[in-house]
Parts: C-alpha cells; structure tokens; sequence
C-alpha cells in the first residue's frame, strides 16, 4: 500500500510518539544520494530516481539525527531506525544545488548526501494538488525544512555553512 504524503507524515509522528521522539516540524522526507554533480545526473531521470535512490526520513532532536526508512509493508519500525549522535556527525552543510537542496554530513569518515527536489515542476504540481484537494500539507517537506534552516538544524549548521 502506498500513502500519500499527508499519511505517510502521520504514520511517522505516530510512530515518533510511541519511540519517544520529540516532534516539532524537525523531520523532512528526502532521497538518499550521491554526490552532487552525479546526483544531477540521476535526478534528472524519474526511473533512474526510483532505482537508484532511497527515500529516508531525517528527524533532528537536539542531540541525534534520525534516518528512518520504512519497510517492506511501508510502516516504520525500530530495525529501520538509526541514530547518530550530534558529535558523530563532521562538516554538516545544507545547500541548495541543481534544483535541489541537499543536506550532506560525514558520518564515520563516509560523506553522506540527502536531496529534496526544488524544481519549479515540483512546487506548480504541489500548488495544483492542494488546489485540486484543499490539502494543506502537501508541502510539509519544504515547509519543515525551512522550519529546521531557521533553527540550523538543531545546531548542526554552522555560521560558516549558512546559506
């Protein structure tokens, strides 16, 4: 079963609740990737996306970062979940490239890349659903992730990685 975005957001604050995770807009749905010029690349195909990407939901607390994925059955589960202390995490960036932003960290020495599409397309097909649906939390990704941009990422984001 597949949900939409407004579902899948709930599914994952309920599922924070149970675990105990502090929720306040601090959670985005994004693809993990790769570098960006070769993201820009595979980005740039709707299959080569859906082949070669994972979707991860990263929740920022005060001390970790979460990456969650879901299962098979779509749910979100503890054997999905990883948490990364604060301290672990070296060179936190948030840019926006390539019609993307993209979240980037080392993590046990291995850069780490995490995009969320920005592209015009994107923004007009959002409008044109909330229009269609009167939803209003179709862009929740966006909106959280300006949420976290203002609150540096629980700390992470430096003066000097500001954008």
């Amino acid at each position: 079963m597949h949900w939409t975005i407004e579902e899948e957001a709930a599914q994952l604050e309920r599922f924070l609740r149970r675990e105990n995770i502090e929720i306040n807009h601090n959670y985005v749905r994004m693809e993990k990737g790769y570098r960006p010029s070769f993201h820009a690349i595979v980005a740039f195909s709707w299959q080569l996306r859906h082949l070669l990407l994972d979707t991860y939901f990263l929740v920022f607390t005060s001390s970790q970062v979460i990456l969650l994925t879901q299962n098979e059955q779509h749910e979100f589960t503890r054997v999905n979940l990883e948490a990364i202390d604060h301290e672990a995490i070296h060179h936190f960036s948030f840019t926006r490239r390539y019609g993307y932003y993209c979240v980037s960290f080392v993590y046990q020495q291995e850069a780490v890349y995490f995009y969320l599409s920005d592209w015009w397309s994107s923004k007009l097909i959002d409008k044109a659903i909330k229009k269609l649906t009167g939803s209003v939390k179709i862009r929740y990704p966006r909106k959280n992730l300006r949420y976290l941009r203002e609150c540096r990422f629980m700390g992470l984001l430096e003066d000097e990685n500001y954008e």
